[in-house]
């Protein structure tokens, strides 16, 4: 029997439907079992996912131990393969980020069939700490920096504020099995290269590392609430009703809070896009010029400007076919 210490992290409210990520690796096994433990108290109706990359020959030796472990516990398992998965957008990433949108959509898919409350996955605070500095490695904003939230949408990451060390040990002592996939050792790969050398040697520099993290992040943390708070109250003076932007009181805010504004239009508006810097400024240079028009952002949406007011506008699909001949 798992703690209470540790089930008391199940915090989801009774009789929720969870999906879980289920790799087969210490993480997600922890998580399963964690569930699993309090799943009778909490009426919990579980379903596990797992999705088969196929970038192993032996990939199939995943599926089956998820497989076995499910049928253990008497949580259904359903299985994907990648090859069968469709992006809605075209991938032009990494590897690591190709992975985490196939099992995205895998997930979601799940979640919407099922009529789930949550997708549950097993990221600890080692996570937190690589993909910190993954982010900084690669250039992002304030908002990336303060790293991934416990509960983000239908995402929930119980597991958060436990170490890697804690969950060996827990599967050790309750003598758990679990299997490790060798490419997480691959220096190929950005995280494992932060993973392997980075934080060790952090680590090694000084024996208050992970303290001082924790606490620098929970500071960053706060200091994005504070910024989501003020962005609001902006928002609310230069957006008016259909979404319209006022760009007269827009030019008046600081670029850094105009850039931020900018986002939080965009996201009310549900339009796809992928946050870059090119891409924000593309948008500031065409709402700052006097000229008015339309601005084609994507093949489904632009901005159409009129005098002193934007419009984020769908594009149909006639109106492709018209600017392509």
């Amino acid at each position: 029997m798992i703690e209470k210490k540790y089930t008391d992290l199940i915090t989801i409210p009774d009789q929720s439907t969870i999906v879980i990520g289920l790799s087969g690796g210490p993480d997600s096994v922890f998580l399963l079992h964690l569930l699993a433990t309090v799943q009778s108290k909490k009426q919990l109706r579980l379903i596990a996912a797992h999705l088969d990359h196929q970038w192993r020959p032996n990939s199939y030796k995943d599926v089956t131990f998820c497989q076995q472990i499910c049928n253990g516990l008497n949580i259904p398992l359903i299985i994907a393969q990648a090859s069968n998965i469709t992006l809605s957008r075209k991938h032009s990433g990494s590897q690591e980020d190709l992975g985490r949108q196939l099992r995205r959509t895998f997930f979601e898919k799940l979640a919407q069939e099922h009529n789930a409350d949550a997708i549950a996955l097993a990221h600890h605070f080692d996570d937190q700490m690589e993909t910190f500095f993954m982010r900084m490695i690669r250039g992002t904003t304030l908002t990336g920096l303060t790293g991934m939230e416990k509960k983000d949408g239908l995402y929930w990451r119980p597991l958060l504020d436990l170490s890697k060390q804690e969950i060996l040990d827990l599967l050790n002592k309750h003598k758990l099995k679990y299997i490790i996939d060798p490419s997480n050792q691959s220096s190929d790969f950005l995280r494992n290269r932060i993973r392997n050398n980075v934080l060790p040697a952090l680590k090694n520099c000084d024996s208050r590392f992970e303290s001082n993290f924790e606490r620098m992040l929970k500071q960053l943390q706060e200091t994005e609430l504070f910024l989501e708070e003020t962005t609001q109250q902006a928002y609310d003076t230069i957006v008016q009703d259909n979404n319209i932007l006022n760009i007269k009181v827009l030019k008046q805010k600081k670029p850094f809070l105009q850039k931020r504004l900018l986002l939080l239009w965009l996201y009310k508006s549900q339009m796809p896009f992928t946050i870059s810097e090119r891409f924000i400024n593309e948008i500031i240079t065409f709402l700052m010029h006097e000229r008015g028009g339309f601005h084609k952002m994507y093949a489904s949406w632009g901005i159409e400007k009129k005098q002193h007011y934007a419009q984020i506008k769908a594009i149909s699909l006639s109106d492709n076919s018209n600017s392509s001949t």
